[in-house]
């Protein structure tokens, strides 16, 4: 077999190179060009279908079987193996045939909704017959329930035509045993059944049927086959109810036991001859001589293929040597035959015949191979199906492929009349029909094929099935061209509505919109309240909607079989949960910074209005309710000292006697500390001391809600400061009854004189307090009362915790090593002591073992040392208590301090890179300096999420140091860059900062008369870049004077 194939190629390479372009005489078909191993060998065959499936302008190719499994075949490109997609695409057909009763028959292919795709009705018995819409992809959808069709189907064809000029294909179904159907397009997707003749009823048993127009009048007519009893010609009235029209032909009068017919302009007059193959062996030809407004058809029973003398299936009438003139092809039960076309309709004695005793059924032809000429597919009931592949390859040919707009898409049932050009010489070709129909049961591609014999060029007018008429002139040979039946853009509006028209015509449409719809709703709202309401960063917003669009796309994947709105129904239900999921807890976090920042602003709202009160009593309520304002606390008390052993409890009015004393400095307690009043025990987790100095004025006492999990630091830091302020106020409220205390002793005249004094010094003394006391609000407003202290003293304890652990092996290392080395100086002396003279020589080498000891213990007691030595200079160079406050110092050094200090946080996933390109000496205060440095450095630290880069860098500019500092984290938003220097303010998780830190570097730099400046961008880092002037001493002295005035 391969090597069959083999030299078949060979034959076909060594004709092409050298142009053998046989003519009718020797152009033979079917004897010589059988070619195998293109397709499987399947037998059974009934009809078969050319048709391109994928679009790939290679037609592919469908066999329906009998009784086994259909097989569909696509094109691999040419004379290459045909590839089996029968079960991927769905086709495979009924394989639970019950004897008889089950039979799968005919294959008609067409477009029914327009959609560019070609669509496959599987006309069968009993339960096979089958309605299969392309989906592409070579994948087909079983939408059999769209038909409507009810009742028992016996379904031998199905004819795909236009029967009421709608511009969607109908279906008429030819039965063997029931009255045929007209199912009509309802034009969105589904069909309804209507009656398409009203004047006889439908007995006969019905075989195939060819739908053309034969009278000429614009609508499709039908002419039906019959066993039994004659066929019935059916001339259309334009809305799909059909008369059956009588003209003298024989099987029009007579039962001649018709399997099929086929339209064509055989004798190329413009108008299409009908041909008739009977079961009986014989082959009606009616010439078409109609004229005017008559339907006139004469039955030629002289042509040669009249009597075959076997029963003949079918017939394709296609143009198979390229010569401009129709040929015949029969599918007999027995040798098939190829008629060639002499001119004029004549047809001579001679044929070509392939000579096998098949039984051949379907046939159709198409250009598989895409050399110019049509071969010819044959499906064998008895044998295996054949491929012919036509040698002549000339090249004489024009393919017309034409796109309907207003008409179906496939333009079925366009007239297209052709005319050749040979210089001024012009010659009528005749007129070919856009049909799908081919052989008996069978399909072809909606292409119209034009032999061009010896013209150079053609021209073509084309009627559509809306009566709209195209030219095209130049129509060169061996070319393929595409007619719209509007010009473009208007045709692509046209479909684009059309299509619309389709869609939303069917539910399913409308469930897609309503959930699409809804889908964008649900993202509209989710965008809106992540960025307006709950603030989420674009990095968190975009990370949710990949996780969306991954969780959609595998819905989609999952459902893909499913109709399109119940992956989109799926998808909105996540869409909803993951709504409502995000809003719970996106409120549920909303809601405690609300509290938290009411909380805030109420204690500032309270600091400024503490000037204004001057009663105890009131500020103590006032106090109580803020403090209590705060979700984490329970309950609150203030505790008024009266004597030694005696509070007087807010807000429980009582005096109360207490051995306990309260603590001098905040405290959070880890076992809660108790006090009873009547027979009520209350507990407090948190103390805050109200204190005037050394003097305590007061106490406030917290109970939280949750002992293990207190209130937050930045909160508890403002209640701290709070009772600070308190304290003043306290005071200027006992200022204030004193000087009224005096103000009545002065009314009363008493001591006018000596209490007129003390007026004056208590007013004094109010005044400074009160000076205090604005001075004190000031700083509490700007938030950097304790903006050297605090920030100081909590990298000091980083400092402290570090050296306590490296100091302490060091120092124990001496310490052993200065024990063993004074039990070693003891036994040297008791031994050299001990022995006389004579005999020490004899303990020399001891005796050196001992010294060599004792060095060694110096040694390591001299590498503790060294160690303790660096690590306090270490602490000498951060806090610079060795060096007052100003002087003048390396900018560097104090960088490299910083970096000792943070080498704990940077582990092994941050590198530092310095480059330091300028190290002046400038007057400056290293402490605060190597302070901004370590803030900067902590906050790059834990920016950066992952691993990381952090760059120093260090240049001099138009007389300014630049220091810049340069991270590769995760960036800072742009809403939030002119805040960033404010006091408190802060975008760190809860207990993850005080938001003083900038700040105070800010101040701190600002104090130095120099810059800090930062550039960020999310996702691209932070740098932070400061300027500080390169002056001489006596100006950075007068720097010196102003920091320490304010």
């Amino acid at each position: 077999m391969k090597r069959i194939f083999t030299l078949y190629l060979a034959f076909i390479f060594i004709s092409v190179s050298f142009g053998f372009t046989p003519g009718n005489d020797s152009f033979r078909l079917l004897q010589a060009n059988l070619i195998t191993g293109i397709i499987p060998d399947i037998d059974d065959a009934y009809g078969v279908a050319f048709l391109d499936i994928n679009q790939d302008r290679y037609p592919d190719i469908y066999i329906t079987c009998f009784r086994n499994l259909n097989r569909l075949l696509i094109n691999n490109g040419g004379i290459i193996p045909f590839i089996d997609r029968t079960i991927y695409s769905g086709l495979g057909g009924d394989l639970m045939q019950k004897g008889q009763t089950n039979l799968e028959l005919a294959a008609s292919v067409a477009d029914y909704d327009n959609d560019g795709l070609p669509d496959l009705f599987l006309a069968g018995w009993g339960k096979t017959f089958r309605l299969f819409k392309n989906l592409g992809n070579v994948r087909f959808k079983d939408v059999t329930p769209l038909l409507n069709l009810h009742g028992v189907v016996d379904a031998n064809q199905g004819i795909w035509f236009d029967a009421n000029n709608d511009g969607f294909l109908d279906l008429y179904i030819t039965d063997e045993h029931h009255a045929n159907r007209l199912l009509l397009n309802k034009k969105d997707g589904t069909f309804r059944e209507q009656i398409w003749s009203e004047e006889f009823l439908d007995s006969a048993t019905s075989q195939g049927a060819l739908a053309a127009d034969f009278d000429a009048d614009g609508d499709v007519d039908l002419y039906v086959c019959n066993w039994f009893q004659g066929d019935y010609l059916l001339l259309n009235d334009g809305t799909g109810l059909f008369h059956r029209w009588q003209l003298n032909l024989p099987t029009l009068q007579k039962a001649y036991n018709s399997n099929s017919a086929v339209a064509a302009d055989l004798d190329n007059d413009g108008d299409l001859d009908i041909l008739v193959a009977t079961r009986d062996g014989l082959v009606f030809y009616y010439e078409n001589q109609s004229a005017g407004d008559g339907l006139l058809f004469s039955a030629d029973t002289l042509k040669p293929f009249y009597r075959i003398g076997r029963q003949v299936y079918g017939m394709v009438s296609e143009d198979f040597n390229n010569d401009g003139w129709l040929d015949i092809f029969f599918t007999v039960n027995g040798p098939n035959r190829l008629y060639l076309n002499q001119g004029g309709g004549r047809f001579g004695e001679s044929y070509d015949t392939d000579r096998r005793d098949n039984i051949s059924t379907g046939a159709s032809a198409a250009d598989f191979d895409r050399d110019g000429d049509l071969d010819l597919l044959v499906g064998n009931k008895k044998g295996f199906s054949q491929i012919y592949l036509n040698p002549l390859n000339n090249k004489k040919y024009v393919l017309l492929k034409l796109i309907g707009v207003k008409s179906n898409r496939d333009a079925i049932g366009a007239r297209v009349y052709l005319t050749g050009h040979r210089g001024e010489d012009t010659v009528s070709l005749g007129m070919r029909m856009v049909t799908w129909q081919a052989g008996y049961f069978s399909s072809r591609a909606p292409l119209v094929h034009v032999g061009s014999g010896d013209f150079p060029s053609l021209s073509a007018t084309v009627i559509f099935p809306s009566g709209r008429q195209v030219e095209v002139e130049r129509l060169i040979p061996g070319r393929q061209y595409t007619i719209y039946e509007y010009q473009q853009p208007v045709a692509g509006v046209l479909i684009l509505l059309q299509r619309s028209i389709f869609y939303l015509k069917q539910k399913q449409t409308w469930y897609v919109l309503a959930l699409t719809f809804l889908l964008i709703l649900i993202l509209i709202v989710y965008i809106r309240l992540s960025l307006g309401r709950y603030h989420f960063s674009t990095g968190a917003l975009a990370f949710q909607f990949a996780l969306w669009f991954t969780v959609a796309i595998v819905i989609f994947v999952s459902l893909y079989r499913s109709p399109v709105y119940l992956p989109l129904l799926a998808i909105n239900g996540f869409s909803l949960l993951s709504l409502a999921f995000t809003i719970l807890y996106a409120e549920k976090q909303r809601s405690l910074r609300l509290k938290r920042q009411q909380f805030r602003n109420a204690l500032q709202t309270l600091s400024q209005s503490m000037l204004q009160i001057h009663d105890e009593k009131t500020l103590f309520q006032r106090l109580i309710a803020v403090l209590r304002s705060n979700q984490a606390v329970a309950r609150v008390f203030i505790f008024r000292r009266q004597d030694n052993d005696r509070y007087l409890v807010y807000p429980l009015n009582r005096a109360i006697k207490m051995e306990a004393r309260f603590p001098s400095a905040p405290k959070i307690l880890k076992r809660p500390f108790e006090f009873r009043v009547d027979d009520s025990t209350y507990h407090l987790n948190v103390l805050a001391p109200i204190a005037s100095g050394k003097q305590l004025l007061a106490t406030i006492g917290l109970n939280m809600q949750a002992p293990h999990h207190p209130i937050n630091r930045e909160d508890l830091q403002l209640i701290f400061q709070i009772a600070n302020q308190t304290a003043i106020t306290l005071e200027n409220i006992y200022y204030i009854e004193h000087t009224a205390r005096l103000t009545r002793q002065v009314t009363e005249a008493r001591l006018k004189e000596k209490y007129l004094k003390q007026l004056e010094e208590t007013n004094r003394q109010l005044d400074e307090k009160n000076r205090e006391l604005t001075r004190l609000f000031k700083e509490l407003q700007a938030k950097e009362s304790q903006l050297i202290h605090s920030e100081k003293m909590a990298a000091l304890g980083q400092l402290v915790a570090g050296i306590t652990h490296e100091i302490n092996n060091p120092v124990s290392f001496i310490y052993a090593n200065s024990r063993a080395l004074e039990t070693l100086l003891k036994q040297l002396k008791e031994l050299w002591g001990q022995l006389p003279s004579t005999v020490r020589s004899s303990y020399a080498e001891k005796f050196e073992d001992i010294i060599s000891d004792i060095w060694g213990i110096i040694t390591d007691n001299l590498n503790g040392s060294r160690a303790i030595k660096e690590l306090v200079l270490q602490l000498k160079n951060f806090s610079r208590l060795d060096q007052a406050e100003w002087k003048e110092s390396s900018v560097v050094e104090g960088l490299e301090t910083a970096i000792r200090l943070v080498r704990h946080q940077l582990t092994n996933r941050i590198e530092v890179v310095k480059n330091f390109k300028a190290n002046p000496r400038i007057y400056c205060n290293p402490a605060q300096l190597n302070q901004v440095f370590v803030n900067l450095l902590i906050n790059a630290i834990q920016a950066i999420e992952d691993k990381g880069t952090i760059t120093i860098e260090t240049r001099e500019s138009d007389g300014f140091l630049e220091i810049v500092i340069t991270d590769t984290g995760r960036g800072i938003p742009q809403e939030v860059l002119p805040k960033i220097f404010d006091p408190f303010f802060t975008t760190k998780d809860v207990n993850q900062g005080t938001g003083l830190g900038l700040s105070i570097s800010y101040s701190i730099v600002q104090k130095h008369h120099g810059t800090i400046i930062v550039k960020s961008s999310p996702g691209k880092g932070a740098a932070f870049t400061i300027r500080l002037p390169l002056t001489n001493k006596s100006q950075n002295l007068e720097v010196k004077h102003d920091a320490q005035q304010h």
